[in-house]
């Protein structure tokens, strides 16, 4: 590592805004607090008040809408925010602006400091295409993979190269990362659909429809190396993290130090990273990503090849923090303020300590479908090795991550293990989670024994199935009792008469629970007698009764703690306001959702009433892909939809004439009525819900 023998010039923040939302924006002021720097945060509509804003000093509303193309991704209006405020820096978190040259140049413009590399760096890196071209012109010692990566994008000249390298083929966005503008062809046949989904998908996330073609290696990990630069000429490798457990190329889990490399491997690896920073002068956070190529039984091999730059703190951060005790957003404001790596201490890579786990928690349902909503309840499980990053708020507009949970153990059985208490004693209530898929993931011999590539969870998909087969007799009991307490806290006369008196020789009384698995409503009966005390003989009714007894041991608005048969477990039970609904968390059961019988019948009657076309996840209309009265065979997409920046299609299930009951540009909710296929179109074809003077509620 080259010294700095100049005086270094220092230029300190006072005040930092940060162009971005949730769970990063929270992350950054937590770092700026402990520095004494001022914060400012931007905002949409739609984040008026969320956490990450009433955490900041000063939040400014940017924007007319909550879209992020109008509001997050307005480089002027984010300019004329940090001069507004007299902001001296700012940070672009990751995801919407931190990869755009034209904002760093922006920032540049107007005399504010950008947390992140240069203009430059950002051009060339944040294009894999350009990327390549850089790394084979000036060093041909960092293995890249065979493919094409030329200026010339039109579908023909794609579709005959795909065919010239060969197949399986990535088809990839060259702008961007995430996972979106990504597909793979398995043969010719399917290359130019790839190549049309791809690039659709690529302009819609990116605004940049260039692709670039990649040979498919089935059978690999995904190792990703943190370097840092600084604008005296040095730049440092801090460790690996291990990002193979992926779904749909989106990373699930996120470790640090990669425990299935060999030394000899990682300091390859290194030394590329480091070179390919060089080349171009980095500065501030990168990651470099490489494939590892796995023999047939999952262990890692030696080749290895390179995959991209993401030139920005990345999300999955917090496991290198973790294992090197450094704070790397801390590290990216000294470095954009002039300070050099020698003067921060890291002339030499740190030492790792321990291994370090991070999962994504989102809210999803066991589909993967996002899950929109309002967090009813939220409690964290703090301990010991276990670290949230959260943002706390799901919107149609971002992506639907609630937080990261990250564990620190000594090794890397025991991060495993902390981080599965973790999650499964994290209360989430009010959308449905990954939490239990998550524990599924830990739990699995491949993940445990190391065994794995970046199919991993497609090829055990069975295995990792959360879907529950009815709800626990516990639960059933925890309601029922729940309810019990909430009418006993409620009753104002009478008190001296025990709950549940009846004037009549049968004593027991009865609660019907609703439940729906896969769509469909399922009723449960439960019987119980109080006997005195807070003590109960409960039955649930079926072909064979089954019989407890229980004791009601503690009860709160939000909490309750039941001992079954001798066996006392604790459960949180939000039931809101003027609501049949009760939604319950168990860290050892799960989390479920019940309903008094009244609400099972009429969610019944309207799933009877509903469309067969209706819209998955809340999200917005983005083309209607043929015209009302249109003859359609079964299978063929009829409509495009976009949720959470990723893209979806409904398909047809008969042959018939299509009619639409949505526009292109329409936001709707989930269920909502999309489309039809009739014989005959009827009189309003393609008319919009509003103009029936339907409303969706």
């Amino acid at each position: 590592m080259q010294v700095d023998q100049r005086e270094e010039s220092i230029r300190r923040v006072h005040k930092l805004l940060v162009a971005n939302r949730g769970e990063i924006a929270r992350r950054i002021f937590q770092t700026c607090r402990r520095l004494g720097i001022s914060t400012v945060a931007v905002h949409s509509i739609e984040d008026a008040d969320a956490p990450f804003v009433k955490e900041s000093d000063e939040a400014i509303l940017i924007g007319t809408s909550s879209e992020a193309s109008s509001s997050y991704l307005l480089i002027e209006e984010i300019i004329r925010a940090a001069k507004a405020v007299g902001a001296d820096a700012i940070h672009p978190g990751y995801g919407f602006l931190s990869e755009n040259a034209k904002f760093a140049e922006a920032c540049k413009d107007n005399g504010i400091l950008f947390v992140g590399p240069s203009p430059h760096s950002i051009d060339v890196m944040g294009s894999k295409r350009a990327a390549k071209d850089l790394i084979h012109s000036k060093d041909d010692s960092v293995p890249l993979i065979p493919g094409y990566n030329g200026i010339e994008q039109d579908d023909d000249r794609l579709f005959e190269e795909g065919n010239r390298i060969g197949f399986p083929l990535l088809v990839k966005a060259s702008a961007g990362g995430g996972g979106k503008g990504m597909r793979i062809a398995r043969g010719s046949s399917d290359l130019r659909d790839a190549i049309a989904s791809a690039r659709s998908e690529a302009v819609n996330s990116f605004g940049d429809g260039s692709l670039l073609l990649e040979r498919y290696f089935p059978n690999v990990r995904h190792v990703e190396m943190q370097i840092f630069g600084d604008h005296h000429g040095n730049i440092t490798c801090l460790g690996e993290r291990e990002c193979t457990v992926q779904r749909r190329h989106q990373k699930v889990v996120e470790e640090s130090p990669c425990s299935f490399i060999t030394a000899n491997l990682r300091t390859k690896m290194s030394k590329a990273a480091v070179k390919i920073g060089r080349m171009i002068g980095y500065y501030n956070a990168g990651t470099v990503e490489f494939i590892v190529v796995n023999e047939e039984n999952g262990r890692a091999t030696e080749q290895f090849y390179f995959l991209e730059v993401n030139t920005r703190l990345q999300v999955e951060h917090p496991v290198t923090e973790m294992v090197t005790g450094l704070d790397l957003v801390d590290l990216q404001i000294k470095i954009a303020s002039g300070r050099s790596l020698t003067s921060l201490g890291l002339t030499v890579p740190p030492t790792l300590h321990g291994h370090s786990i991070e999962v994504r928690l989102y809210a999803e349902d066991q589909n993967f479908v996002p899950s929109i909503g309002k967090l009813l309840a939220w409690s964290a499980h703090p301990c010991q090795g276990i670290r949230y990053d959260s943002g706390s708020r799901i919107s149609i507009y971002y992506d639907p991550m609630l937080c990261k949970i990250i564990s620190h153990g000594s090794d890397r059985q025991e991060a495993t293990s902390l981080l599965i208490k973790a999650l499964q004693h994290t209360v989430a209530i009010g959308v449905n989670t990954n939490r239990e898929y998550l524990v599924s993931i830990l739990k699995h011999p491949r993940f445990n024994s190391g065994m794995i590539n970046t199919h991993f969870l497609e090829e055990r998909a069975n295995d990792l199935k959360t879907e529950k087969n009815g709800v626990p007799d516990p639960v059933l009991i925890a309601v029922t009792l729940f309810s019990w307490s909430e009418r006993e806290r409620e009753r104002k006369f009478l008190r001296q008469v025990r709950s549940g008196f009846r004037n009549n020789p049968y004593s027991k009384q009865r609660t019907i629970l609703g439940t729906e698995s896969s769509g469909k409503g399922q009723m449960q009966t439960l019987e119980y007698e109080v006997k005195g005390d807070q003590h109960f003989i409960i039955s649930v009714v079926g072909s064979e009764n089954r019989s407890y007894r229980c004791h009601l041991v503690s009860a709160s608005e939000e909490e309750i703690a039941i001992s079954i048969d001798g066996l006392t477990r604790k459960f949180t039970i939000i039931h809101p306001a003027h609501s049949e609904t009760y939604h319950v968390h168990s860290d050892q059961l799960g989390a479920f959702l019940l309903y008094k019988h009244n609400r099972l019948y009429s969610k019944a009657e309207d799933a009877v009433e509903g469309t067969e076309y209706t819209s998955p996840m809340p999200g917005k209309v983005i083309k209607l892909i043929y015209k009302a009265g249109d003859s359609v065979k079964k299978g063929q997409a009829l409509l495009t939809m976009e949720s959470m920046k990723m893209e979806s299609k409904i398909s047809a299930k008969k042959d018939g004439k299509v009619v639409y009951f949505v526009k292109e540009g329409e936001v709707v909710e989930a269920g909502a009525p999309m489309l039809d296929i009739s014989v005959e179109p009827p009189a309003y074809v393609n008319q919009p819900l509003s103009a029936l003077g339907l409303e969706l509620k």
